[in-house]
């Protein structure tokens, strides 16, 4: 006979929701959507969509992923990525190279001041990322004349952005950039 907790829960259901809750969520958010708006979610380009919208988002997770299992807090990481961004859009008419260059030196010089301050100076990284993430922000508006977008544009290197940019493995850009980090990360908690 299975065991059963206090409230009458079998305890194999609720090691189920308390190891896997997330993915849980996920499927029943999934299933509620499916049953709202039927094929309008459900179709092929939609959820091709989702995944290219998420890939951003989830690159950037990864990284807060480590700083949260280390112990720390970072407010300041979408501030950082705004500033790369607009730093490697800047740099795009150079070439491909150098537009990822100077976005992740950008990115690591930030990243480098925010460890100064929280090791160094001794400032908790709540409240350290916290005034790093408004100063980072008000650079990324000042490089930007104070809009979200640059001669009423939106910005980017071309072709990464779209579905119809393919690498060599078949898969779209944005979708490959998105698995290979999970991937990696996924084999390194293990």
């Amino acid at each position: 006979m299975e065991s059963k907790n206090r409230a009458g829960v079998p305890v194999m259901l609720k090691n189920a929701f308390s190891s896997n809750g997330s993915i849980l969520i996920v499927l029943l958010l999934f299933l509620f959507c499916g049953i709202r708006f039927g094929t309008d979610f459900l179709n092929a380009t939609n959820l091709l969509n989702i995944v290219k919208q998420m890939s951003i988002t989830g690159i950037a997770a990864i990284g807060i992923n480590f700083v949260i299992i280390s112990g720390g807090r970072d407010l300041s990481c979408g501030s950082i990525a705004a500033v790369s961004a607009i730093i490697a859009a800047f740099l795009t008419p150079y070439g491909i190279l150098p537009a990822l260059l100077g976005g992740l030196a950008v990115g690591l010089v930030f990243g480098l001041f925010n460890g100064f301050i929280i090791t160094y100076m001794g400032v908790t990284p709540l409240i350290g990322t916290l005034g790093t993430q408004w100063a980072i922000r008000s650079i990324a508006l000042l490089l930007n004349n104070n809009t979200s977008e640059k001669n009423g544009k939106q910005t980017g290197v071309n072709g990464l952005h779209s579905d119809s940019s393919h690498l060599p493995t078949g898969i779209s850009a944005p979708k490959q950039y998105a698995i290979y980090p999970f991937s990696f990360c996924q084999n390194m908690l293990k």
